[in-house]
């Protein structure tokens, strides 16, 4: 669950990069800030799948 939360907080500040950086500065940073989240929600989601697979 901590994968997770660390996910939604990076896409959550891409999120706010699109609205309170100025234009030419949100672009690399919001592109990087989505990319971070995505790796955690998928290590996430893989620590998900292996918890739930191992239950007999």
């Amino acid at each position: 669950m901590m994968l997770l939360a660390i996910a939604t907080a990076w896409i959550a500040a891409g999120i706010a990069m699109i609205f309170l950086l100025h234009t030419s500065w949100r672009i690399i940073p919001m592109i990087l800030s989505f990319g971070v989240g995505l790796l955690y929600l998928r290590g996430a989601l893989g620590s998900l799948a292996r918890r739930a697979g191992a239950d007999p």
